[in-house]
């Protein structure tokens, strides 16, 4: 098991150095240590390739023309090496097209001032983006064709204000209760616009952030929305991140948030761990195998960005 472990992590090796693809090998097979080393190699393989920098600044150098022909060379290359745009795709959300304002979303879309925004959104921080009352809200203007590009070059983030909001949206629905005693629990747990906007915001986010750590994002999140009690951000990761592993997709996890609840006495979204727990049963994993599962799944995203970061690099390099 350990040579054949071996093999396949050298046949990755070989993969990436030859700038091929890495979709359609069985990556979901190998170790979490054998996935780590994949990782390393592909770090690696970036590194020889040209700097942040210089790919910024070819992008800058590109006309209007050269840019969307860059662009189709991008999202044809990672669609078929890598995994990173399989999620996006499914909901019909192109985060290459040249005017997102043309990109069709499943919510309305209003374009309002920033101060016109700020009222509506209500958290101290900033945002230029919301979702409320069926209706995403954008306030200012989304980043160009050329600003997006830089920024999955540079950072592996292919989504944007607009798409973190359609997650938002997948969330939207009237709150579902079992009987009269989960609704007196729900009015009598801890104030909804705590852990509500913990679970929320971490879908949204490890959704628009796909292969970040979590101990990245969630104090990120933290600050952004003045949450106090950080076990309601460990909880919601937990979570969500279980969900992905199980194969949910961003739609389907919407929904099951909708039906989230906060457990005070046993401290997290006990509903939503219930669920899991079926999901698990169903597809034959136990919990610690589960858990083993979830780390897999965090690495071979991290894989598929690297990949692709590696891929934006490579196109400018062979200009």
């Amino acid at each position: 098991m350990v040579a054949e472990e071996a093999r396949r992590t050298k046949e990755y090796a070989e993969v990436i150095a030859a700038r091929g693809s890495l979709k359609y090998l069985p990556i979901e097979g190998l170790s979490l240590s054998n996935l780590k080393a994949i990782a390393d190699v592909q770090r690696q393989h970036n590194r020889s390739l040209l700097r942040e920098a210089e790919v910024s600044g070819y992008l800058t150098s590109l006309s209007d023309k050269e840019l969307l022909e860059y662009a189709d060379r991008l999202s044809y290359r990672l669609r078929d090496e890598t995994a990173v745009l399989d999620q996006l795709e499914s909901e019909g959300l192109d985060p290459f097209a040249s005017d997102l304002r043309d990109v069709k979303v499943p919510f309305p879309v209003r374009y309002v001032s920033s101060d016109e925004l700020q009222e509506m959104h209500g958290y101290p921080k900033r945002t230029s983006a919301c979702y409320q009352g069926g209706t995403i809200f954008i306030g200012g203007e989304l980043p160009g064709l050329r600003e997006r590009l830089k920024t999955f070059a540079g950072r592996g983030i292919l989504s944007n204000d607009l798409f973190h909001e359609v997650y938002h949206g997948f969330q939207d629905g009237e709150l579902e209760f079992e009987s009269m005693e989960d609704l007196l629990s729900y009015l009598a747990g801890a104030h909804p616009a705590d852990w509500r906007v913990a679970l929320a915001e971490s879908h949204a986010w490890m959704s628009s952030l796909r292969g970040f750590k979590d101990e990245v994002l969630i104090p990120v999140i933290q600050d952004s929305y003045r949450i106090e009690n950080r076990d309601y951000l460990e909880a919601a990761f937990a979570v969500v991140n279980a969900l992905y592993a199980l194969g949910l997709t961003d739609r389907e996890i919407g929904r099951v948030i909708r039906r989230a609840r906060w457990d005070e006495e046993a401290g997290g979204y006990r509903s939503m761990e219930k669920e899991i727990e079926k999901l698990a049963q169903k597809h034959g994993h136990s919990l610690a195998e589960l858990d083993e599962q979830i780390k897999k799944h965090k690495q071979i995203e991290r894989i598929h960005v690297l990949r692709g970061m590696g891929i934006a690099a490579e196109i400018c390099e062979a200009n």
